[in-house]
């Protein structure tokens, strides 16, 4: 078994030599020294499911099984999109049209029997909550997906704090959103909420300043500002990246030191987080 688990380690040391051989000239490879500290023990990832792990058997983007296999598979959290029905009903879907209905157009009723991919009823973020409480462990990161008018805006941010209050899940939820007026008003709400911003044109300074407590970037936006994940760091700013999918940028990442990675593919990236921790072993 020990030979076994040395040669694993081998493999994925080689792995790692050529991956910053073939690194494109452009990019700053220097900077992921940020993640190298030997009076540190070595930084992993925590892993975050994009819409559940829905890429896997009988599931399906941001249903209710997604959910409950993000949980058995032990990953950090669950990522999934709110909109809000014309009345007042918070429903999960990414897209704001299901079947050709547009959601926050709609009442519930001419929606709620529309159907996943996996044949589940589009879920309201009320089961969604419910199923959450199964499995504590994984965090429930909620998107507020960005609605047409600001009163809309406005109205699904104070229905989606509420439920999660009236469901005493205030501690296991965590909150992102495009939309930087959202955030802050999420904030108004619940000072001490985990908030995210996603749209990628805001500093770690401005984060610092309005309180947002993660900085939950694309790729391209973090390859672009290296720098971010060590000034985060100072300001006390999480650093999270999505949507990565490739095992070279879930390496590439890992290294830059960001705090959480958020996948469609969390199994590939488990494995390369356990070979990458037992490099340092």
């Amino acid at each position: 078994m020990r030979i076994m688990k040395l040669t694993s380690v081998i493999v994925f040391m080689l792995s790692v030599f050529l991956f910053f051989l073939q690194s494109n000239a452009t990019e700053d490879v220097s900077a992921l020294a940020v993640a190298d500290d030997s009076s540190n023990a070595v930084k992993i990832p925590k892993i975050i499911c994009h819409r559940g792990f829905w890429a896997t058997a009988g599931s399906a983007e941001n249903s209710l099984t997604a959910l409950r296999k993000a949980q058995d598979l032990g990953a950090y959290g669950s990522e999934f999109d709110i909109w809000i029905t014309t009345d007042g009903v918070t429903v999960i879907n990414h897209d704001g049209v299901i079947d050709g209905i547009n959601i926050e157009n709609n009442t519930y009723n001419a929606i709620k029997d529309k159907m996943l991919s996996n044949g589940e009823k589009i879920p309201t973020l009320a089961a969604y909550l419910e199923e959450g409480k199964r499995n504590l462990d994984t965090k429930l990161i909620l998107e507020i997906k960005t609605h047409t008018t600001r009163e809309r805006n406005n109205g699904v941010v104070d229905a989606v704090v509420q439920a999660v209050r009236d469901a005493g899940l205030e501690d296991y939820v965590e909150y992102i959103a495009f939309d930087w007026e959202n955030c802050k008003r999420i904030l108004t709400h619940v000072p001490d909420a985990v908030v995210g911003y996603l749209n990628g044109d805001r500093t770690p300074q401005q984060l610092a300043d309005e309180h947002v407590k993660v900085m939950d970037y694309q790729m391209a936006v973090w390859r672009n500002n290296t720098n971010y994940v060590t000034q985060n760091h100072d300001l006390g700013i999480l650093s999270n990246v999505w949507t990565v999918n490739a095992s070279s940028d879930m390496l590439w990442f890992t290294t830059l030191g960001v705090d959480f990675i958020t996948t469609d593919d969390p199994v590939v990236l488990q494995q390369l987080l356990k070979d990458y921790a037992d490099m340092y072993e």
